[in-house]
């Protein structure tokens, strides 16, 4: 018996170029010695925002724009999707750590001490910085 393959379509083709096209920007991690007897240390850098907490990074956000900002801005600047900002704004209002109030239809995120004291207040826009 003899099998015959027929040349890859287009579709698959263009699917092959771009896996190769793609395969240069992986990296993998370096080979770890098996009879290594001590742990590493984790690193740390405090200024990466990969290695930052979502809390921290929101923080972070926050504490540029001045305490204020919409959350919209927050999906923005991380980059995550609008479910995981909200999560993780909802986790930080449970805590104490933020105030989020609407404005319009959009939200505005506030640090508990940048929180607007009246009602007028939180029609005002967030700065923007």
């Amino acid at each position: 018996m003899s099998s015959s393959l027929s040349p890859p379509s287009g579709r698959v083709r263009t699917v092959v170029k771009r896996i190769c096209l793609l395969l240069p920007l992986i990296t993998l991690p370096a080979p770890s010695s098996k009879h290594e007897d001590t742990p590493t240390e984790p690193v740390t850098d405090e200024g990466s925002p990969d290695l930052l907490s979502p809390q921290e990074q929101v923080m972070d956000v926050l504490e540029t724009h001045g305490g204020r900002v919409w959350q919209a801005d927050i999906v923005t600047h991380t980059g995550w999707s609008k479910a995981k900002v909200s999560r993780v704004l909802s986790e930080m209002e449970t805590t104490g750590e933020i105030v989020r109030f609407r404005s319009g239809r959009q939200k505005v995120v506030c640090l508990t001490e940048a929180t607007p004291e009246s009602v007028t207040d939180q029609h005002k826009a967030p700065p923007m910085g």
